[in-house]
């Protein structure tokens, strides 16, 4: 942030190592008007931006250089990355035009959601496996670092599971089913 994206005129992406990309995106198309896309998280009243998946345009956004990514705390409750935005983004809320990065949520039978996967990859899926889609374009394994503590075959069967939904997705052989974006109000309106 501080020694890329504050020097970009364009479209900047911070994106996870353990997501890709299951289609061309344009970026810049996805951002239209706004400032940034993203998905928010909330600890509690702490309202602020996931940094998993960031799309942003650095030279509109009001205030980039007070954007303070840090983790820690925030009013006494404990945030992960990005948790010391609730400042920045209730300081800017009448400025920043927002989108909120559509998530499918995890992909799992109890959530009566795993219809977004394609029929062909279903039967290899698990529910424990936990995998997000974003925007119908990005495919989120999550829990690659193995803080759950799953076992090695776990991880084997996740890996094959993934491989064939992106293969099977980038080849053209199958594709996610077409998204209806989600547009939300800017940081920190009420009613969102």
């Amino acid at each position: 942030m501080e020694n890329i994206i504050r020097y970009d005129n364009d479209v900047s992406v911070i994106i996870d190592s353990d997501m890709f990309l299951l289609k061309g995106w344009s970026f810049s198309e996805f951002l239209g008007d706004f400032h940034l896309a993203a998905l928010r998280q909330r600890r509690r009243h702490v309202r602020y931006i996931w940094n998993g998946l960031v799309v942003m345009r650095p030279a509109a956004i009001p205030g980039l250089n007070e954007m303070n990514w840090h983790g820690g705390y925030v009013d006494a409750v404990p945030v992960d990355v990005g948790g010391n935005l609730f400042h920045w983004m209730n300081k800017y809320a009448d400025r920043l035009r927002f989108k909120h990065i559509y998530d499918s949520g995890a992909i799992e039978a109890r959530a009566d959601n795993l219809f977004l996967l394609p029929e062909e990859v279903r039967p290899l899926y698990r529910d424990e496996f936990c995998i997000q889609i974003l925007e119908g374009a990005v495919v989120h394994y999550r829990k690659g670092s193995n803080y759950n503590q799953m076992g090695n075959d776990y991880h084997v069967q996740k890996s094959r599971f993934f491989e064939n939904l992106i293969n099977g997705c980038v080849s053209g052989r199958f594709s996610l089913m077409d998204f209806d974006y989600q547009w939300m109000r800017p940081c920190g309106m009420e009613g969102e």
